[in-house]
This record gives C-alpha cells, sequence and structure tokens, in this order.
C-alpha cells in the first residue's frame, strides 16, 4: 500500500507541474520587459483576443518597441505579420486585443491570395477584421515583389492610384479620386481616371465616371465600367470601341464584342465603319479542347463602296483556318488560307509583307506512328 500511495502521489505531482510549465515560462518572460519599458528585441508574438475567423499568431518586429498594456508602439522598420500579409511602416502603433494598427510613413500592405501590394503615406487598419483606410496610395494586384524586380502571378494584373483607398473586407476595396489600369506605373500607357472605383478582388473591378486616357490625353468618357480582376478572368461584353484615320479608308470607327462561350472556347465578333471605304468585318474563334489540340480561326471582310471615278470595288474575303490535334494514335495538322482575290489583300491588309505576298498556301497533313512504322499523308493548295 505504501508504494501503490507513493506512486499515485508523484503521478499527480507530474501532471500537476507539466501543465504549469509554460505558464510560469510566460510571466518570466513579461517579468523581464516590465510594462512601459521600451525594448529592442524582434520579433515578438504578441498575445491576440480570441478570434474564431483566425487562430494563427501575430509577430512583430521594430527596431524600437515599448508596449503600455495592450498597446504596441513600434518604431523604425515596423512590421506586423499575420496569416499570408505583412504590413509595414515607419511607424505602428498596434492594439493586440482590438487588432486596430496606425501606420505612420511608408506604410505598405503586401501579401494574400490575390498578392495585393499596397502603398500609402498613412492609413488605419484592423488584422482581424481585415479592413482600413489608407491614404495616397499606389497599389497593384497580381503582382508579387521580390525586390526591384516583379513577378506576375494572375493574367489580369491590375495596377490602381486614388487620394483616398478604404478596404471595406478582405478582398474588397474602394478607390476615390484614382486610377486604374494594367499597364506598368507611374507612366502607363492607358489608364482609367475615374472618381470611384469599386474593386472586387478575384471578380471585376467597377469604374464609375471615368476618363479614358492614353498617354495622358483624354479619349473617351464612360459613366460606367468595368474591368476583370482575377486569375483567369473571361467575361462575354463590348470592348472598347476603336477610332483611328487612314489615307486610304477615312475615319474609322469600330466596335467589337467578347463572347465567352465556355472555358475552352471564346469568340470576338466585330464591325468598323470607313467614311471612304464602306463597312468591315471582323471574326475571331479560339477553340483550346485540349493541352495537345487548338484550333484558331480568323475572318476579315469589306463591303467596299470603290474608289476613284468610276468608283472600283475592291472589298472581298480573307479566312485562316490554324488547327492540331491528336485522335487516338493519329496527329492532325492544318493551315488553310482562303482569299478572295489578291487586289482585297493589297487594298485592306494592314502587313506590308502579308500585302505584296501573291500567294496563298493551304496545307494539311495527318501522320500515324504505330509498331516501329511511320504512316504519313499530306494536302497542299
Amino acid at each position: 500500500m505504501i508504494s501503490r500511495t507513493r506512486f499515485i502521489i508523484t503521478a499527480a505531482l507530474l501532471c500537476h507541474l507539466l501543465p504549469t510549465f509554460p505558464l510560469v515560462t510566460r510571466q518570466l518572460l513579461f517579468a523581464q520587459n516590465p510594462v512601459g519599458s521600451p525594448t529592442a528585441t524582434s520579433p515578438q508574438v504578441a498575445p491576440t483576443a480570441p478570434s474564431v475567423a483566425s487562430e494563427e499568431e501575430i509577430t512583430i518586429r521594430a527596431t524600437e518597441q515599448e508596449k503600455v498594456g495592450p498597446i504596441f508602439k513600434l518604431r523604425g522598420h515596423a512590421e506586423i505579420h499575420y496569416e499570408t500579409y505583412v504590413l509595414y511602416a515607419d511607424e505602428i502603433s498596434y492594439n493586440s486585443q482590438s487588432g486596430d494598427a496606425t501606420a505612420e510613413g511608408h506604410v505598405v500592405l503586401d501579401g494574400g491570395p490575390n498578392d495585393e501590394h499596397i502603398e500609402a503615406s498613412r492609413g488605419r487598419y484592423n488584422i482581424h477584421s481585415q479592413t482600413g483606410h489608407f491614404e495616397s496610395v499606389v497599389g497593384t494586384i497580381g503582382l508579387r515583389f521580390r525586390g526591384t524586380r516583379s513577378i506576375l502571378t494572375s493574367s489580369n494584373p491590375f495596377a490602381f492610384t486614388g487620394k483616398i483607398v478604404e478596404k471595406t473586407g478582405p478582398d474588397h476595396y474602394l478607390v476615390y479620386d484614382g486610377t486604374v489600369t494594367t499597364c506598368e506605373l507611374p507612366h502607363p500607357k492607358w489608364k482609367f481616371s475615374a472618381h470611384k472605383v469599386v474593386v472586387d478582388v478575384g471578380g471585376n473591378a467597377k469604374i464609375y465616371r471615368s476618363t479614358f486616357r492614353i498617354k495622358g490625353v483624354p479619349v473617351f468618357y464612360f459613366p460606367f465600367a468595368t474591368h476583370p480582376v482575377e486569375r483567369q478572368a473571361r467575361h462575354s461584353g463590348f470592348l472598347i470601341p476603336n477610332f483611328g484615320n487612314s489615307s486610304r479608308k477615312g475615319y474609322i470607327v469600330g466596335q467589337s464584342a467578347y463572347w465567352d462561350i465556355n472555358r475552352s472556347m471564346d469568340a470576338t465578333l466585330g464591325a468598323e465603319y470607313y467614311s471612304i471605304r464602306g463597312w468591315g468585318q471582323r471574326g475571331e474563334l479560339r477553340v483550346r479542347p485540349s493541352e495537345t489540340s487548338f484550333l484558331d480561326l480568323n475572318y476579315l471582310g469589306v463591303l467596299d463602296r470603290g474608289i476613284g471615278f468610276p468608283p472600283v470595288k475592291q472589298g472581298g474575303e480573307n479566312a485562316r483556318l490554324n488547327a492540331e490535334g491528336l485522335f487516338g494514335h493519329f496527329r492532325g495538322v492544318a493551315n488553310l488560307d482562303y482569299l478572295s482575290s489578291f487586289v482585297f489583300r493589297l487594298a485592306f491588309n494592314e502587313i506590308y509583307s502579308q500585302a505584296v505576298n501573291s500567294e496563298v498556301k493551304s496545307e494539311a497533313f495527318l501522320s500515324n506512328t504505330s509498331h516501329g512504322f511511320s504512316y504519313n499523308a499530306s494536302s497542299e493548295r
């Protein structure tokens, strides 16, 4: 009975000491850094209030750190790491209970599943709700920065500037009195200057009361426009109208529509009006049924009123088909070109080398390799 009693007492003592060991260690750490005393240690794990949405730890770094109650005052190269985001600034005041952070000087918010990058002069941000207010902002979505280099992580990278930018949710921004573009900042080739932009990361950017500018010159006013802000962004709709002037065609006004048929197929249909010649039609069909097969069909046609006196009509049609595919053990390739007349190509083709080319070639072949033998068939025109 004595040995059994000693065993039970020893086991109870060990079970009591094990869970209390971390508590004693944490108390010793706080005893080394009394409340209100500045420190120069980094990084530290800031205690956070219980949160259902996120249980990840928040790490803070800075040249100087001061803690007064739940408030962390960070000075010099201040950083707050949480989830996949990092908040940088010259100075940050962070409340570990509420998650509120006030940042001053060279503010940068970087990270997230869509590689969001925001640079601002100052800002307020809540770590838990991922909402905030930023001033004098330059931002990008779909670009990952590595020093002076940037890596595209989206097929539709998106850049914006704004006097005021509000982050109202994890993937939602409101941009006031700013610009949006897909060109490289700070000197984009084109941009929308807008009073308000609503950005849904992973969705669309809704642009209100905007002016479309090319190299800073206003070209067109849009009361409303949209732009995709997602990795795989394809949506049916009208494209930006095109305007131009040509000595052969006169003034040019055109409009096109994009049709997202399905995941592996899309089409673009459009028309142009030439003040001197007449109407032109354009079309493009793209099909990608698999990784090893494709089909591209391009069409151009012009209903020509004629030029000179008496008028000489030079209208016509040109269609090109490029396709490749695997069918079981067979591989087929086709490059087909149809031209109604060489006069049409000379008058309306925009590429000089093609306009002066006097040949129209069409080729197709089929091949099969099995059991060490290769079978091929081809046709040319």
